[in-house]
């Protein structure tokens, strides 16, 4: 038979043996989700005599068989009951696991701020924060239930806790929630509630007590006979549990999304195993609230059209007077657009903005353009006077731009986002999460072994079955949750069932997790600074305009007449090249006296 002892190291104490110190009743109690806890006794101790072990210290405490230790505990002093009475004094001591920094410190995310609090343009900061958004990164992506049970052990790591994190957690895809001063181990809960079939345990024998998980599908099995051949089975209790079985789960995802002032609801369901009918009874079916979208617009129309500058009908549009039904026979020459900046090439400039404005945040389509000319043209009184203006010098100052609109009549929209806060994405996989760990048949009860030496093989976590009984305990693998062990007395009792937070295990009670959950507003404020009001929206920097102007230009002909068909003609083309026509001083002879008269002609050959 092998010899057991019990060892102790704490305060000035290193591997002394509990017998040394007059410690007894040594009981350990292991809890999935909560705190371990551990209580002995030093009998004899003065009721008011100093602590072996002061309060808020570390403990190991190692089971030694035939001389080979193994770490059996590991944690914190927590209360110190002192007892005196006539027949005895004593002073009692209670440890509690690594679970107790969990519980007792409040896990706080790093949210952007702005250095400067008057200025929101200021550069950002991280400040830590106790206003919580579970499963959204810093960064704004989605975080695992793994990665986010990660930053918070990760967190407390960093704040002096004395604990690592293990494996088998699993990595669901969880929604965001909103939701203010959680424990480290509150926050861990509630990524394990979508889990049900999930257990927590602590490893004392690693280096650093270290935080497992194990599901149904991975954890190991321990089996015990009830025929009476294994005598350590001193009690069983076993309920089957088949009212909380589930045929399927469901959840129905809604978001509420809003554009500028119209808003819309969508809905997803996820649905396992995929084509169950829900009308019937012991479906859990959730409705889960996401974060809808939420984004304003910045709107901006535009009418436009081509620029042709060797165009009458072009220049019609700019120099109104040229609509005039007394002008006819327009010609253009030497019709050209530049940069009116700088006389460069209009390059992709090639429309005009004739209504509207040029949107703030295109502002690199578009320039101001200067439009010359040429002009030729007639014009006709309608009583047979006649003006022929040639070359007449016209300019158009323009709106230029590369964008277009369907036509001149019909504009085009162009929009921008000002605001956006993006939608919360439905997870994909809880409802079979939920499923796995809900459909099959559990069990609610305890099991009690009476031994020598306590084994203290078993954690959560672990499955049992139970042979020589009903047959299907042999494979019921039901999920120890509780494991509590007298080492005085050799009892170790072993508490079956479902998870803690299922309660009494009733539909409701599966529900009932979800409905204080709260969708987040502030996932762009965490990653950005920025609250989700705070849009902006600056006007267009060049509106459509028409500063057109014409100078002087030479007539090449003029017709005067009185409407009676008697005319006077002046044309410059009826003369021979370099001819010109001026006022000149010509002798006449009149009844004999030579006088002078002027006209206009040309100088005489």
């Amino acid at each position: 038979m092998s010899v057991i002892t019990w060892t102790i190291t704490g305060g000035a104490y290193t591997d002394a043996t509990f017998a040394s110190l007059r410690l007894s009743g040594l009981r350990r109690e292991l809890v999935s989700q909560a705190a371990d806890r551990v209580t002995f006794v030093q009998d004899g101790a003065a009721f008011d005599s100093a602590p072996l072990f002061a309060f808020g210290s570390t403990v190991t405490i190692k089971r030694v068989v035939d001389g080979t230790p193994t770490k059996w505990f590991v944690g914190r002093v927590t209360r110190t009951p002192r007892i005196g009475m006539p027949r005895g004094e004593s002073v009692g001591y209670e440890l509690s696991s690594p679970w107790w920094y969990l519980e007792n410190l409040v896990f706080r995310q790093n949210w952007k701020v702005p250095v400067d609090p008057t200025n929101p343009a200021t550069a950002l900061s991280n400040q830590l924060s106790a206003m919580l958004i579970l499963n959204l990164k810093e960064d704004g992506t989605t975080l695992t239930s793994l990665q986010q049970i990660t930053e918070v052990m990760n967190y407390a790591i960093a704040c002096g806790a004395p604990i690592a994190l293990g494996s088998g957690f699993p990595a669901l895809n969880l929604t965001w929630e909103e939701i203010k001063a959680l424990s480290c181990a509150e926050v861990i809960r509630r990524q394990m509630r979508w889990a049900p079939d999930a257990c927590l345990w602590w490893d004392f024998t690693a280096s650093t007590p270290t935080l497992n998980c194990a599901r149904r599908s991975s954890a190991s099995t321990v089996s015990y006979a009830v025929d009476g051949t294994q005598p350590a089975v001193s009690e069983v209790k076993l309920t089957a549990l088949p009212e909380l079985q589930v045929p399927a789960v469901a959840i129905d995802y809604w978001a509420t999304n809003q554009q500028d002032q119209t808003s819309w609801n969508s809905m997803y369901q996820d649905l396992y195993p995929g084509g169950a009918s829900l009308a019937q009874f012991n479906v859990p079916i959730m409705a889960v609230q996401l974060g809808g979208a939420v984004s304003t617009l910045q709107r901006q129309q535009l009418k436009t059209r081509a620029i042709d500058a060797t165009n009458a009908a072009w220049w019609k549009k700019h120099l109104v007077w040229l609509n005039d039904s007394t002008i006819s026979s327009i010609t253009i020459t030497s019709g050209a657009v530049v940069k009116d900046a700088d006389g460069s090439s209009i390059g992709a400039f090639t429309n005009e903005i004739i209504e509207g404005a040029l949107p703030i945040w295109k502002v690199s389509t578009g320039a101001k353009l200067r439009a010359t000319a040429l002009i030729s043209y007639s014009i006709d009184n309608g009583a047979g006077a006649k003006a022929v203006v040639v070359k007449k010098a016209v300019h158009a100052i323009i709106q230029g731009t590369s964008l277009s609109s369907p036509s001149e009549t019909s504009p085009a929209t162009f929009s921008q986002i000002v605001t956006l806060v993006a939608a919360e994405s439905a997870p994909s996989g809880l409802a079979q999460s939920l499923y796995t760990g809900l459909s099959v048949l559990q069990y609610e009860g305890s099991l009690r072994l009476t031994e020598q030496e306590c084994s203290s093989a078993v954690t959560p976590g672990m499955l049992l079955n139970l042979t020589g009984g009903l047959s299907d305990w042999t494979t019921m693998n039901a999920q120890i949750q509780r494991v509590e062990e007298d080492v005085d007395q050799g009892t170790t009792i072993l508490t079956v069932g479902p998870a803690q937070h299922l309660g009494p295990q009733d539909l409701v009670e599966l529900l009932r997790p979800n409905r204080t959950r709260t969708p987040t507003v502030l996932s762009s404020t965490r990653t950005t600074g920025v609250a989700r009001s705070n849009a902006t929206s600056d006007g267009a920097p060049a509106n459509a305009n028409d500063h057109a102007s014409g100078a002087a230009g030479p007539y090449s002909k003029l017709i005067f007449a009185d409407g009676t068909g008697r005319t006077i003609t002046i044309d410059a083309s009826a003369l021979g090249s370099g001819e010109a026509m001026t006022i000149q001083t010509l002798s006449v002879c009149v009844s004999g006296v030579t006088k002078s008269m002027k006209v206009i002609g040309t100088t005489p050959s």
